[in-house]
């Protein structure tokens, strides 16, 4: 059997981890903002009278606030509109991917 691990064992991976997940979270709301602010026209969410635009995500702190899986799911909606929106990019990604 390995080592016993003690509770400073334990609180010291914790917080490690938890490092971790705020820097991912970070992140996240980095990359979520930084496309916001490059494609303020994308529709985020559509509801049956109103359309949710990226535009609404003004500042990195609006950017925070959202739900990580919001966030994501938000992130690879405009993503993927810029895919079909600039077919060079995607031809480069797709090379990008076949090496």
């Amino acid at each position: 059997m390995g080592k016993q691990l003690t509770a400073s064992d334990y609180k010291k991976k914790f917080t490690e981890l938890r490092a971790k997940q705020r820097r991912l979270k970070q992140d996240v709301a980095d990359r979520l903002f930084a496309l916001c602010q490059a494609n303020p026209n994308v529709v985020l969410r559509k509801y049956p009278s109103v359309l949710i635009y990226a535009s609404v995500i003004r500042t990195q702190t609006n950017a925070e606030n959202v739900e990580i899986d919001k966030a994501l799911e938000y992130i690879t909606t405009i993503e993927k509109h810029v895919v079909r929106n600039n077919p060079r990019k995607q031809l480069e990604l797709d090379l990008k991917d076949q090496k």
